[in-house]
């Protein structure tokens, strides 16, 4: 087989389903950040240099359109758009026809995932290369229970496992030769599977689990749509503030940022935990909704939020926008500190400030700058952070 390194990949991208969720629209047509969910699917996966050649399989009549808006933007690989079939698997194996014998692997993706990155795709052809097939997934957080169907009530079987469960998402690689026969195989009995890696389980083919991507989000209703874009394309109200925070360094104190612990031998001086990247994006969420400044709500004269940790501020802000009828939407930040180097803590803090903001980790973004030396900074006397954040009405964020 190919060295992963010049691997070819075919990528066949199942675009033909209709959003009822979404209004009864063409998805592979909703655009999000300037440009439509198709369009990202070929940028973000195309990010992996093996691809030789793209399929789009879209809904029938709306081919001509889908062409048109990839058309506008020549890539390094040939895309073409076929029409699709009733079911996705029905489209996807149209995709596979068209696709040929282009590809030592073929990735089948669905473009209600745009932001599967060219990085997981590498790691799939990969896994792939020994395996046959490789699948990516998430490890499963909720508990999953089995019920017993039938009557009115379902009834509870048993607790699953879930430290042995995952969730499934694409892009799915495998081997074209296997791929393809097993297409052709089980042609009879395509609707009895729910993923293209069943197929190749059904006949008998070794299919590995790679770890997924947090960002490969999948889009089914608007609601989807707002949590990651601006409400500007769905018609709501969306608001913006900035913030800024600094502090002095100082021996004996934990430097916290973005609530990671970082290593460092001095830390933030300040009432509380001094975390400024916290504090800025408290200000911005304030700001955005018009509810004054964090030292209004938490003055540092009152003895209650001495040494408080600062998730708990920023939480309490978002919870004040939810009473004014706002929830966050984005956030862009940047912390200015000498030393240490902060790169490898910025995905700790992403996920930190997700979590306590209800937004999805591709909404969050840390970054991390010195002042090379010069000013207060830049003589390792403190650190600062800037942060701008987007809020929209909570009307929108339930459609």
């Amino acid at each position: 087989m190919t060295d992963v390194l010049d691997a070819s990949v075919g990528l066949v991208i199942a675009a033909a389903g209709v959003g009822r969720r979404m209004g009864g629209v063409d998805k592979a047509l909703l655009r999000i950040r300037g440009k439509t969910l198709v369009e990202n699917c070929l940028d973000n996966l195309g990010g992996y240099p093996g691809v030789c050649a793209a399929i789009i399989v879209g809904h029938r009549g709306c081919v001509d359109e889908i062409r048109s808006e990839v058309g506008q933007h020549p890539r390094c690989f040939p895309v073409e758009v076929v029409e699709g079939g009733p079911t996705r698997a029905e489209s996807v194996d149209l995709g596979l026809k068209s696709l040929g014998e282009r590809g030592d692997f073929v990735a089948i993706h669905d473009a209600a995932r745009p932001f599967a990155s060219g990085d997981l795709l590498r790691r799939l052809v990969e896994a792939a290369k020994d395996s046959g097939g490789a699948i990516p997934g998430l490890p499963v957080t909720d508990t999953i229970k089995s019920v017993a169907a039938g009557g009115s009530v379902d009834d509870v079987v048993t607790t699953l496992d879930r430290s042995l469960l995952r969730a499934i998402q694409t892009p799915q690689v495998f081997r074209r030769d296997l791929i393809i026969d097993a297409y052709e195989v089980l042609s009879d009995r395509l609707g009895e599977f729910t993923d293209d890696a069943s197929l190749l389980e059904e006949r008998g083919h070794r299919v590995v689990l790679v770890d997924g991507e947090e960002e490969n989000v999948k889009f089914t209703s608007r609601r989807d749509l707002l949590s990651v874009d601006s409400p500007s394309n769905l018609g709501g109200l969306t608001r913006t503030g900035i913030g800024y925070d600094s502090h002095r360094l100082v021996a004996g104190r934990p430097l916290i940022l973005g609530g990671v612990r970082i290593h460092s031998p001095r830390g933030l001086m300040g009432h509380s935990d001094a975390d400024v990247l916290y504090h800025a994006i408290t200000d911005a969420l304030l700001g955005a909704a018009a509810l004054g400044d964090i030292g209004s709500h938490f003055p540092p004269s009152d003895p209650r939020y001495s040494g408080m940790d600062s998730a708990r501020i920023l939480s309490s802000a978002v919870g004040m926008l939810r009473e004014k009828g706002y929830r966050p939407v984005n956030v862009d930040s940047t912390v200015v500190l000498e030393q240490p180097r902060l790169s490898p803590y910025i995905e700790d803090m992403r996920k930190n400030i997700s979590r306590i903001t209800g937004m999805p980790p591709v909404n969050v973004s840390v970054k991390a700058k010195t002042d090379e030396g010069m000013g207060p900074i830049g003589r390792m006397e403190g650190a600062a952070a800037w942060a701008i954040c987007s809020i929209a009405t909570l009307e929108e964020a339930s459609v």
